[in-house]
């Protein structure tokens, strides 16, 4: 059995999408657990009208859906855990797929498969990677695929975790931060564990749905997971391989912040960034092509951000 664990918070629009998703799997072993993280819209009485017994709703006060998630996992009854946001969907074969690659590697913890994203229109984030079928991917190979695809290979609603793993990590993180908290998790979790990537595209990520963080909104600071690599660096706890990849993936993170503070028009904000990239990789070609951009009028940085991201994810 799979536990599918959603957090749920004023997506009344979007729920029943979600769920319908989920009990029109082919694979049809599985519980749906929805964590109400406080929602004060309908919400809840869309998840309360399924009469399906595998479906159970958790409430909670409001404290973000890092923290939904993880009480999720709590009350999950298998150690296979999925989540999916309440505004996502999957395609029907998910769930089958992910659990032949399971029985196909049934050593590993951590599984994942290529998802798409709707911005106007549905975008492959792996089209031009040309990745084979399945990969086993570990810290070094996963953070050249982000490089390369200049976006996370790995989301939210793509993966199967083993309930230990994410424990020996202490789950998605603590607190109130808004963004990047399931890209740290991941890479905490490829810091002990190894990914079986499956290169199909079965998951749908609807971007900048009502209620959900703007893809664009700007970051003004390293998440807390980010500065804890950073004070390992400086005390040299990483060998000289490993920090080289650990630059790579804050230069990475750093970059995603740096473009969202362009696209919003901050430009003392992005000399921040740029600095703050080029103090972990002082040749990152994309700071300096940014360094370009904010030099320019702002109207035609966008207009060159659009078709650089057009051509990245056709």
């Amino acid at each position: 059995m799979i536990s599918v664990i959603i957090p749920l918070y004023n997506k009344e629009n979007y729920i029943k999408r979600a769920i319908d998703s989920v009990i029109n799997q082919t694979y049809q072993y599985f519980e749906i657990v929805v964590v109400n993280d406080g929602s004060t819209d309908n919400g809840p009485d869309i998840v309360w009208a399924y009469k399906d017994p595998r479906i159970k709703i958790i409430d909670q006060s409001n404290q973000g859906s890092y923290i939904a998630r993880n009480r999720g996992i709590v009350e999950a009854k298998s150690d296979l855990i999925a989540f999916l946001d309440a505004d996502d969907e999957w395609l029907p074969e998910f769930l089958t797929e992910m659990v032949r690659l399971i029985e196909s590697y049934p050593d590993y913890h951590f599984f994942a498969c290529a998802h798409t994203r709707y911005q106007r229109k549905w975008k492959s984030l792996t089209k031009n990677l040309k990745l084979p079928r399945v990969s086993i991917l570990g810290l070094k190979e996963y953070t050249q695929f982000c490089l390369k695809a200049n976006t996370s290979l790995v989301h939210t609603d793509s993966v199967v975790i083993t309930k230990k793993a994410l424990n020996s990590i202490g789950g998605f993180p603590a607190g109130r931060q808004k963004r990047g908290g399931d890209l740290d998790t991941w890479h905490r979790l490829l810091q002990k564990y190894k990914c079986i990537f499956l290169d199909k595209t079965l998951t749908k990520y609807w971007d900048n749905t009502d209620g959900s963080i703007s893809h664009n909104e700007p970051v003004l600071d390293d998440t807390p997971y980010v500065k804890e690599l950073l004070v390992n660096l400086e005390r040299g706890m990483y060998s000289q391989d490993r920090a080289k990849i650990i630059r790579a993936y804050v230069a990475f993170r750093r970059s995603s912040n740096l473009k969202r503070v362009i696209i919003s028009g901050q430009k003392r904000q992005a000399m921040h960034w740029i600095y703050s990239i080029l103090r972990v990789d002082p040749l990152n070609r994309k700071a300096w092509k940014w360094y370009f951009f904010i030099l320019i009028p702002l109207h035609l940085t966008r207009f060159l951000v659009k078709i650089q991201h057009r051509f990245a994810h056709p």
